[in-house]
């Protein structure tokens, strides 16, 4: 992990903390933010979040002592595309495709889902993750 994404993340999570400190629905997420070192990217039902050490992990709104790394390629390339879409300071992360991806049929390698962008909504990431 590059030592000065390292640093962006834990800007951005503290400025997270700050930013949302008038919004009830939003404490429980900054204390978990702050306790474990979290930037939450985005929502797939629940919280996905980054460690500074660029690890994914996620986890339940009822139990946030239970979250975990995320291990599934395709939903870690969604959580990604989502955050990046929100800090592009994270862009290194965005996956790259090389050759021997398979480009998605729905898409076509463009990570947005297609019926909701034909109706002017693009930050609907597809089920391939981008």
């Amino acid at each position: 992990m590059n030592p000065d994404l390292s640093d962006t993340i834990r800007r951005l999570i503290r400025e997270h903390i700050s930013e949302h400190q008038d919004q009830p629905d939003m404490k429980e997420l900054q204390r978990t933010a702050a306790k474990y070192e979290l930037l939450p990217l985005g929502f797939n039902w629940d919280p996905c979040c980054i460690t500074p050490t660029g690890d994914v992990v996620v986890f339940s709104w009822v139990d946030h002592e239970g979250r975990r790394i995320e291990s599934d390629r395709r939903l870690v390339n969604t959580i990604l595309y989502q955050g990046i879409q929100k800090y592009p300071e994270l862009s290194e992360w965005m996956p790259v495709r090389t050759d021997n991806d398979v480009e998605c049929d729905s898409c076509h390698g463009t990570g947005i889902e297609p019926l909701t962008a034909a109706h002017g909504v693009s930050n609907i990431v597809c089920f391939c993750g981008g």
